[in-house]
């Protein structure tokens, strides 16, 4: 989550958001892969991530964001129905 940057103007910073995703995300992988990693812990990250996530999102949510989540949504309600 941190980056460092050596050099004049170096130094620790926050990662931006997608490469701090990026290597939170190949951590957990690599923790399921080895199997150190718990269902019940997983939930519990879920449950500290996935609203903040769901916050973001929201606020940063374009129309054109909003119209392929419904599409989305209609195709599972389609498939569904079609059992």
């Amino acid at each position: 989550m941190i980056t460092i940057k050596r050099g004049s103007g170096g130094g620790a910073f926050v990662a931006d958001f997608d490469n701090a995703l990026r290597a939170l995300l190949d951590s957990l992988s690599t923790a399921v892969k080895l199997g150190q990693a718990k269902s019940a812990h997983l939930t519990e990250v879920r449950t500290m991530l996935e609203p903040e996530i769901t916050r973001l999102a929201t606020l940063r949510a374009t129309p054109a964001d909003i119209g392929a989540i419904e599409a989305v949504v209609l195709a599972q309600e389609a498939g569904i129905a079609r059992g």
